[in-house]
């Protein structure tokens, strides 16, 4: 009777393991995405043990997973540059691509609601740099002070680290939690961004 019992609780055990984490599904056709022909695209993730490939069918894929919590994450065709690689926030939910971004999820659509903004003040202040800069500073301040938690910091900070100037970078990481600050990619330019302002 005990070792019935001892079965069945390893049994629940098991089963309430398979479920943990959030379900994801990523999808897409290769044009949705922007990134070249290819017969198998993969997702790379810090928050997955390993990179998840799928073939493509038609130009069409599907990936489904899942992760412990929101992680920035990226999708790429199996052989191809990094260039080619997007970057999106693997989360609950279906992930879909539209003109070469992540939409669908609460934080994907975030991201994709902060690019557009980028892109209507880079049209709104064209040709006017200092009103163009501080415009731009001031929108990456409030989208990082909104998500001081969440990947979304994370991808503003790689988007920023190619426009914005490295002393206002740094306070954009300083602003964020430890976790964020933790996070491989914002470390490892933290660590650069310092490093040229020892060398200055």
């Amino acid at each position: 009777m005990k070792k019935s019992a001892l079965f069945l609780l390893a049994s629940v055990l098991v089963l309430a393991g398979c479920n943990r984490g959030l379900p994801f599904t990523v999808q897409g056709t290769l044009n949705d995405v922007r990134i070249p022909i290819a017969d198998t695209v993969k997702v790379v993730s810090e928050g997955l043990e390993r990179p998840i490939l799928t073939p493509v069918a038609n130009r069409a894929f599907q990936i489904q997973g899942k992760v412990d919590k929101p992680t920035i994450a990226k999708l790429q065709a199996v052989g191809s540059e990094r260039r080619n690689t997007r970057t999106f926030i693997l989360e609950k939910g279906t992930i879909s691509f539209r003109d070469g971004r992540a939409c669908g999820t609460p934080l994907n659509d975030s991201t994709e609601a902060f690019s557009k903004r980028l892109n209507d003040i880079s049209k709104q202040f064209a040709g006017q740099q200092e009103e163009l800069k501080k415009a731009i500073q001031q929108e990456f301040s409030a989208f990082v002070s909104r998500h001081p938690k969440d990947p979304c910091a994370v991808y503003a900070i790689m988007v920023g680290n190619h426009r914005l100037e490295p002393e206002f970078l740094r306070g954009l990481i300083d602003i964020t939690a430890p976790e964020i600050k933790n996070d491989g990619e914002i470390h490892a330019l933290y660590g650069r961004l310092k490093r040229m302002d020892q060398d200055e």
